[in-house]
């Protein structure tokens, strides 16, 4: 099942849930300490800081964050 809400796309296959939008505008909406794992490619120009924050609020204590900079290319 895949539905769009507000330019974020969410899919879920039994108990896994991928949402794939801006990490701004999903991570507030999320409940604390309930990922565990986080991929990430923030745009150019958006603070870092201010992802890594709402990424470590959502992240269980053991979980992970890809952060991906740079070229694509």
């Amino acid at each position: 099942m895949v539905r769009s809400v507000r330019s974020v796309e969410t899919a879920t296959h039994g108990d896994v849930l991928i949402q794939c939008g801006d990490c701004l505008d999903v991570l507030p909406r999320t409940r604390a300490e309930s990922i565990d794992a986080v991929i990430t490619s923030p745009p150019y120009g958006m603070p870092l800081a201010r992802v890594l924050r709402a990424v470590h609020r959502v992240l269980v204590p053991e979980g992970t964050c890809w952060l991906l900079l740079g070229d694509a290319d």
